[in-house]
């Protein structure tokens, strides 16, 4: 059920902080994985059909949700209209980000990964180039191996 609920919300643009960090601890028992990105980053829009396959390819395991860093909510919005994925994605600015990492993001994008328990267990700054990186880590660090 916790899943499907975020899938009921692809593509929406929620609230921030306080919102994501709330659904990261409901989705205990579940890995997630948190792309922080924005609609004015080029390597974050050149990533974001790797996200939209991974979330389709293991979406019934992890759970994958957006931070949307630093951005225009009209901007984002059209960002999603255009480049849809299986998740919803929370507004945030790069300060909101230390309550999600508590080091604070290195640039974006940014992947966060957390394990079934809640704990951050990864974070990998910079574009994922192609398929296979994404899906390793999403193995490796989300789903344990």
């Amino acid at each position: 059920a916790p899943l499907a609920a975020i899938h009921r919300q692809a593509d929406q643009l929620l609230g921030g902080e306080p919102a994501l960090a709330a659904r990261i601890k409901s989705l205990r028992g579940y890995p997630v994985v948190v792309n922080a990105w924005g609609s004015w980053c080029a390597p974050c829009r050149a990533e974001f059909g790797l996200f939209a396959t991974a979330s389709a390819s293991y979406g019934r395991r992890v759970a994958f949700l957006g931070a949307d860093v630093n951005d225009d909510s009209g901007d984002a919005r059209t960002f999603l209209t255009q480049h849809q994925v299986s998740y919803p994605s929370y507004q945030m600015s790069s300060a909101d980000m230390t309550g999600i990492v508590p080091q604070g993001l290195a640039g974006t994008p940014t992947t966060i990964f957390f394990n079934r328990q809640g704990k951050l267990v990864w974070t990998h700054t910079g574009q994922y180039e192609v398929q296979g990186s994404l899906d390793s880590d999403i193995q490796t660090y989300a789903l344990g191996g």
